[in-house]
């Protein structure tokens, strides 16, 4: 996990023909996700996940609660930056978290909720929650 604001992904799987991206970020207690987050490295994110195919996630860790939230780059995109004009299909997305806990996570249809919702908020840490993402939408299995 990182606090930069720069640079690609931090995590890329690919598999067949797809790619997949995942931006892990640290949220310390005081800091505002704008000032871990950059609307570039955002829009990087999202680029590589559409023009591969795959998917793309922003995994925000947060201290304060205690707490993970897996955003949508488009979704928070907006919800950080919402008088700045993206790609038309960037305004058909949530930007409030939907809050479920890890099992919930892990049973759910978690691709299907992120579409609709552009972020969900789960309710304790876990540090497999980018590896059930790539699971997921990579190859349709449930781990």
């Amino acid at each position: 996990m990182d606090t930069g604001t720069r640079g690609i992904p931090d995590l890329s799987v690919g598999f067949h023909d797809r790619a997949s991206y995942v931006e892990l970020k640290y949220q310390k207690v005081g800091r505002s996700l704008k000032e871990i987050c950059d609307g570039a490295q955002l829009s990087l994110c999202h680029r590589l996940g559409v023009v591969h195919r795959g998917r793309s996630w922003v995994v925000v860790y947060e201290d304060d609660p205690h707490q993970v939230t897996v955003w949508q780059p488009r979704a928070l995109f907006a919800k950080l930056w919402p008088r700045v004009a993206g790609p038309s299909d960037w305004n058909k997305i949530g930007t409030e978290p939907m809050v479920t806990s890890l099992g919930e996570f892990t049973r759910g249809d978690v691709i299907n909720a992120l579409n609709v919702h552009g972020a969900i908020t789960i309710s304790e840490w876990s540090y497999s929650i980018p590896t059930l993402l790539i699971l997921k939408a990579l190859t349709g299995i449930k781990p």
